[in-house]
């Protein structure tokens, strides 16, 4: 399994979708903040990405205001990340256009990921556009390879283990 599909997430219970989530935000997140960005955004996108897999990791959903004020500040970075231009005329204006995009795309999964704590009936929604996130990522970047690391084991996880909405999800799942 190299990426999800939407069927095949709408099968997964509801904290294995934040957590896929999560994970998607965090794969971006890895790759696509760099020095050309201030770092208090790169500090919202992590805080809220630390939430949703906090979230998936004990299968309780995050303080409400809390979640309410990383949906708002990841949203506003996705939008502010436009308004930056290159200081250095060395770097090649679609160059640019392509950092910000994937800064932009990880800042909405990052808002995905925490939006799909909140109940248990939109997970897999969010889950579902935080993996579309990742798709537009990797379409940015083309370098990369066009696969979601980890996410066989999830499934694997979640069949082998017969998860409920219920049951925690560590980002550790992910990984061998």
């Amino acid at each position: 399994m190299t990426i999800p599909t939407p069927q095949q997430i709408a099968t997964l219970p509801r904290w294995a979708c934040v957590a896929l989530a999560a994970h998607c935000a965090r794969q971006m997140y890895d790759i696509s903040f760099s020095s050309l960005f201030a770092p208090e955004y790169k500090n919202i996108v992590d805080e809220a990405i630390k939430l949703a897999e906090n979230a998936a990791a004990h299968a309780c959903p995050p303080d409400g205001k809390t979640a309410a004020q990383l949906i708002d500040a990841t949203c506003e970075v996705a939008d502010a990340v436009f308004d930056i231009r290159p200081d250095d005329s060395t770097v090649a204006f679609w160059e640019f256009r392509q950092k910000q995009e994937a800064v932009a795309y990880t800042s909405e999964a990052a808002c995905f990921a925490v939006m799909a704590t909140e109940y248990k009936e939109v997970a897999a929604h969010y889950a579902e556009k935080a993996v579309e996130r990742f798709k537009l990522f990797l379409n940015t970047l083309e370098y990369l390879p066009k696969r979601l690391p980890g996410v066989r084991r999830l499934f694997e996880t979640v069949e082998k283990y017969n998860m409920n909405d219920d049951s925690p999800v560590s980002f550790y799942v992910f990984y061998p």
